[in-house]
Formats: structure tokens, sequence, C-alpha cells
């Protein structure tokens, strides 16, 4: 055959068709681009973290300010009750008030409403009571009103606690006594309950002996202005030593055990309480009880005050604290973009001249194929790879043109050598045919393996019911009251020196033989019970056995256990084994009155076990209130249609062409050979079995069509797209 005329070659495609052109212009993007944008992710994130790493410090300065503010003011009205303690209309009075009940002076009245003015509301009210807690004198501040209470009204034991507690302090005579602080009280006021504190100061007469104490009562919230956050998204709370929430953004929160049944931050965070209320300050960050969340906490402790054990909390989100970076993100996605675009234009410009001249090898040798030996091939003037590639391509072909006409001339040769491989083809057929013998024998050995597994899975579909029979018994011989019977027979052994008289005057005795004759009857339904479930323990045992006789067979000879028996018994066993532990599936058993049918009844439950099985699991999935299973039973012509249906999950389009192939499964936990082998033993009967559903979420049945006896034919079924049984 002479070579083909000489054709041009063929225009050039655009490079941008090229998958080697645009293979290679992602590459080298990717290349230049990929670590660009790993340094811009770590220059984030590395500058978030630093960020976060100093913003510790700075939000724990912040929380210790706050606490020492509300500890100075705290300070400041200790100091301001010892200062009124020791005013000289104060000691005067004290002296007076030391010998005999006496009506406060002017002078008193002045400094006390003098003090609640000008404290910018750090208090509400001043009371001094005498040495035996009766109060005095009383002065509340009302708003902007003050109010001198009236003799009448005083209260006689009001202020017992703050009484007591200034008293136990004590102090000694001619010096400073100490000032109690009270823990915080919710008081009732005009607008509900409102926190406060209390300060009491044991008042000492001239000649320094006790005369009284003085009380100022003092509203939390004043407190609490350092507690101000610094910004809007932030908060703020106090905690005291119980875990109680003195101050909280969330109203709900406040209180906590004073009032009963509100939150505390040991109920509410009980992973970071501990260390919250048990560390004088510090930092937590992004904890499981506050994601999201930077906190500082810093402890109030006054000195000399024992009940303020107060925690000062601060929050902030972390999506304020790296609000600054989220600029620095815009600027390093620009930068990246900006990049990805030289990449690219890097890119087209270096790839152009590497795919052109590929591009025309790759045309030339198309030609070459085609029998187009005269095509002119390419030349270059490179002095790179490419060039000399392009001079290599050039002299193979023209080797090829050299070889074809070679190849031609070798044609006789290659029809004698023809003849001599099909005298090699004849040999290696006798080798074959050994070979299929052998893979016959290793079809036996795996048909072997495939009884051991469906024995397995049948025996395991009855397994549960012999646990839950096993547990039941176990269960009643627990809570038997054959153990009370014995306690009856034990007094009936200590009185039977005087068994008469025991029985008949005795309080106790006289209980005995209704009681007797009670348990007698208990013990009797408890027999039957376990009577009537050991039988069913019997069975399934026994169905067991049978599982692995029907397997012998099959796997020793086509026989079968045939015997005549009533179907809707067989499905009535199924559904027990089955379904005993589901109470919350709907069985409806529509059973049409049919003649006994002759077959194998293991067989057949073994059928009806795995059908029952496969739709309790597929119910599963379904609301309680929705899930039934129906078990139709109807007699046709030659034949009997067992329907088990249910409207679980059920089977798609594409698993309904192979779900009784062998190993096959749709279940996470499930094996592959349930409808394998059901479909087997209907086989092995002379039946059938097929499977229907109209798409996931729409249900299943599986339909099973047995003859009456054996070599009757069953009657044929429908012609189903899918689902039929091809085992």
């Amino acid at each position: 055959m002479a070579p083909g005329p000489q054709a041009p070659l063929p225009r050039h495609r655009s490079l941008l068709r090229s998958p080697l052109y645009l293979r290679m212009v992602a590459s080298i993007t990717a290349v230049l681009l990929i670590p660009a944008i790993i340094t811009s992710l770590y220059n984030v994130q590395r500058s978030a973290q630093a960020h976060l790493e100093a913003s510790h410090p700075q939000l724990l300065q912040a929380t210790e300010a706050k606490a020492t503010a509300v500890e100075a003011l705290l300070l400041r009205s200790i100091s301001d009750v010892l200062l009124l303690g020791q005013a000289p209309p104060m000691r005067r009075y004290a002296q007076a008030l030391a010998t005999a009940p006496a009506s406060p002076p002017q002078d008193v009245l002045e400094l006390f409403q003098t003090v609640l003015r000008r404290s910018g509301g750090l208090y509400d009210g001043i009371t001094l009571l005498d040495r035996t807690g009766q109060e005095q004198v009383a002065v509340l501040l009302d708003g902007k009103r003050l109010q001198v209470v009236p003799k009448q009204a005083l209260r006689s034991r009001a202020h017992e606690a703050f009484f007591s507690g200034a008293m136990s302090l004590g102090g000694i005579s001619g010096q400073l006594a100490p000032v109690y602080l009270s823990p915080v009280e919710l008081e009732q006021s005009p607008e509900g309950h409102r926190p406060a504190l209390h300060y009491a100061l044991q008042v000492l007469a001239l000649d320094g002996s006790a005369a009284g104490v003085l009380v100022v009562s003092a509203p939390l919230q004043p407190l609490l202005r350092p507690l101000r956050p610094d910004e809007p998204e932030d908060r703020v709370y106090l905690v005291d030593a119980s875990g109680n929430y003195l101050a909280s953004p969330e109203p709900r929160h406040l209180h906590g055990d004073m009032t009963g049944p509100g939150p505390t931050l040991r109920t509410e965070r009980p992973r970071d309480a501990k260390e919250l209320l048990g560390r004088p300050g510090g930092t937590l960050l992004d904890t499981a009880e506050r994601p999201g969340y930077l906190q500082a906490f810093a402890r109030i402790r006054p000195a000399g005050q024992g009940t303020i054990q107060w925690t000062v909390l601060y929050e902030r989100p972390l999506s304020t604290l790296l609000a600054s970076e989220r600029e620095i993100s815009r600027v390093i996605l620009a930068t990246t973009a900006g990049s990805l675009l030289l990449a690219l234009l890097v890119a087209l410009f270096f790839t152009r001249g590497l795919v052109g001249p590929i591009r025309q090898l790759a045309t030339a040798a198309d030609a070459l194929s085609q029998g187009q030996w005269q095509t002119p091939l390419p030349s270059s003037r490179r002095r790179d790879e490419l060039g000399e590639l392009t001079e290599s391509f050039a002299k193979m072909g023209h080797q090829l043109q050299s070889a074809w006409l070679d190849q031609q001339r070798h044609v006789e040769a290659l029809r004698q050598a023809h003849d001599e491989l099909e005298q090699r083809v004849s040999e290696r057929t006798r080798e074959l045919r050994e070979a299929h013998h052998q893979l016959m024998e290793a079809a036996r050995v795996a048909g072997r393996e495939e009884i051991a597994t469906t024995v397995l899975h049948n025996v395991g579909n009855v397994l549960s019911s012999v646990k839950v029979s096993t547990q039941l018994l176990e269960e009643r011989f627990r809570r038997s009251r054959l153990h009370n019977l014995f306690k009856a027979l034990e007094l009936l052994r200590g009185h039977q020196q005087e068994l008469a008289r025991y029985l008949t005057e005795d309080p106790q005795g006289r209980l005995l033989p209704a009681y007797l004759s009670s348990v007698g009857g208990v013990l009797a339904e408890e027999h039957a019970q376990h009577q009537k479930e050991l039988e069913g323990l019997r069975k399934n045992l026994d169905h067991i056995g049978n599982i692995i006789s029907v397997q012998q067979s099959l796997a020793a000879r086509p026989s079968q256990l045939l015997e005549e028996f009533d179907v809707c018994d067989a499905a009535d066993d199924a559904l027990h084994i089955q379904l005993r532990q589901s109470s919350q599936i709907e069985v409806v058993r529509d059973y049409a009155q049919v003649p006994k049918v002759l077959t194998d009844r293991h067989k057949l439950l073994q059928i009806f076990v795995n059908l029952v099985s496969n739709a309790r699991h597929a119910l599963m999935a379904a609301p309680i209130s929705q899930r039934r299973l129906v078990v139709r039973i109807r007699a046709l012509d030659e034949s009997i249609q067992v329907e088990v249906s249910d409207n679980g999950i059920g089977i798609s389009e594409v698993n309904m062409r192979q779900i009784f192939q062998y190993g096959f499964t749709a279940r996470k936990d499930g094996h592959g050979f349930g409808l394998h082998g059901c479909a087997l033993l209907a086989q092995s009967m002379g039946g059938s079995l097929r499977a229907r559903s109209d798409g996931p979420s729409q249900g299943a049945a599986f339909t099973l069509e047995l003859p009456w006896k054996p070599g009757s034919p069953a009657r044929p079924a429908p012609d189903e797209a899918n689902g039929h049984a091809h085992p």
C-alpha cells in the first residue's frame, strides 16, 4: 500500500481550548499563589493571636481598676461611718444615752441629715440603737426628701442582726471601734426588692463605755457605678462568695439564692465557677460556659471585712477584640487577589511559548496516524529541549514511513504466524478447561461459606427473641414472691409447738392462712407465665436447630422436610419472635380463611422472620404514632400469597435492582444475605419472592407466593421492572 497523498496540516485550535495549556497555567498560578495565601493566612492568625495575648493584661487591668474603685467606695463609706461615730454631737448624745433612754438633740438630727444629704446617694438611712438594741433615732432619705421617724414608729429589734454584729466586734476602751459590714440583703421598697448593705459601729460614750450601735443603711446600686462597661458589647458582673449575682446585665440572673428561683454562678457555670471564685484574679478565654468571650476577674476584699468577698467579672466578645483585624484581612484579601491576577498573567505568557510547539507536534502526529505519510513535519530554530524534540520527531516520521513499507512486505509472514497461533489457541483451550474444573471446586468452597453466613444471619434473628425470653424469666424469678412464702413458713416452724393457738389468737398468726392462700394464687400465676415463656423459648430453640438442619440439607441435596400446617400460625410465630420488644409498632393481621399448605415449615418461618425483621428496621426512622406493619395472607387459584408491608423508609429505585443480590445491604449494620437467603428458600420450595416500593419514605412490600403442595406451580407473578428475586 503506497503512502497517502500529501495534505496540509490542520489549522491550530485556540490555546484556551488546550487541556495541557490550561493545566500548566493552573499549575504555575497555584505554585505562585499558594505560598502567598499560606503566608497571608499565617500573618492574619498570628496578628489575631498577638492581639488576643495583648488583650489579656489590658482587660485584667481594667477589671482590677473597677474592683479597686468599688473597694475605695466601701472604704470611704467605712471611714464616713467612723467619723460619724466620733463626731462630738454623737459622743455627747452617747454619754446621755449610756445611762437612760433620751430623745436625740437637734444637733444630732442635723448631723444625720447633713451626712445623708452630702453622701451623693451612698447612704439612705441612719439609725441609732441604745445598748439594748432599741431604736432611739432614725433619719431616712427618700429621694431628696429627709424624714425623721417619729418616736412611736420606731421599732424595737428591727436591726438586731447589725446590733449583734457590731457588739461582737467589740472595741478596746478609749480606742476606735471597728465597723461591721453586713452581707448584701434584699429590702422591701415601693419599687420592689432592692439590694442594700448596712454599716454598724459600736458608739462609745465620753468615758469609753459602750452606749449603743450606729447603723447606716446603704443601697448597693451607688457602689456599683464604677462597674459600667467600657464598650457597649461588654458585660460586667458582680458575684458574692456564695456565687450569687449582685450585678448583671440580665435581670433574671440577679441575687440567686436570695430570691429562690434565680440561678447562681455555681449552678449556671459549673466548670469555671471554681476557678472564678477560688483565685484572686486572672483571665479566661473561650471557655465551654462562655464560648467566644475573653473574661477577666478580680476580687474585692476590704481589709478587716470578712463578710465582703466579691468577684468582679468582666466579659468582652472576641468579635469586639478582633474588630481591628477585619481591616487587615480585607487588605490581605485584596493583596491576594492582585497576586492571583499577576500570577495568571505570568502563567499565560510563560506557557504560551511551551504549548504552541507541542500543539504543532501533536497535529503532525495525528496526521501521520491517519496514514498521511507525506505530511510536512514541523521544524524549529529553538536551542532548547523543545527544539531537540522537534528534530527527533522529524527523524521519527521518516522512520515510520519506512517501517510502514516494510510492514506491507511482512504480511505473508504474518499469515503463517496466524496459523501457528490457531494451534496454540487449541492448546490454550485445553488448559482453560482444566482451570474451569479448578474454579468449580473453588465455587463449592464458596458455597459452603455462604451457607455458614446464612445460618449465622437467620440464627441471629431468632437469638434476640431468645435473649428477651431469658431476661424476662430472670426478671420474674428475681421479683417472685416465693421468698415471702419462705418467711411465712419460718413463722409457722417457729410456732409449731403452739400452732393452733398461734393461728387463732395471735394477731400476726391469724393473717397467715389468708396470706398463704393469696401467695399460692400468685405463685400459680407466676408458674403459668414461666411455663408460657419457656414454651416460647423452646420453640425458638427448635427453630434455631431447624435453621441449621435446613442449611445442611441444602448443602447436601435439594430435599425438604414436608408437613401440613397453617400459614397464619407461622406468620404469628415470626411476629412474636421479632416484635415482642416493639410495642410501639402497630401490627395489622389481615388473614383470609386459607387451607393448610404442604411445605417445609421451618424454611417458610425463616422467610417470615427475615421479612418482619427488615420491616421493623425500616419503621424505626418513622414517628412512633405512624409506625404500621401489615401482614396479609390470601388464597389464589393454585398457590397461597403472603405480603409483608410497612410504611417505613422505603427503597430507592437504584437499590431495588440489587436488593436480592448476595452481600447487598442499605443498612449500616446489615450483612447483605438475609433477602438473598429468603429468595433461595422460596425458590427451593417452588415459590417466588418479589419486592415493591414507590421510593424513599414511601414504605415497602414483599410478596411471597408458594404452591399448595410440592410439584404444583405457583401462580406467575406480574412482570415488574424491579424487585424480582434472582438469586
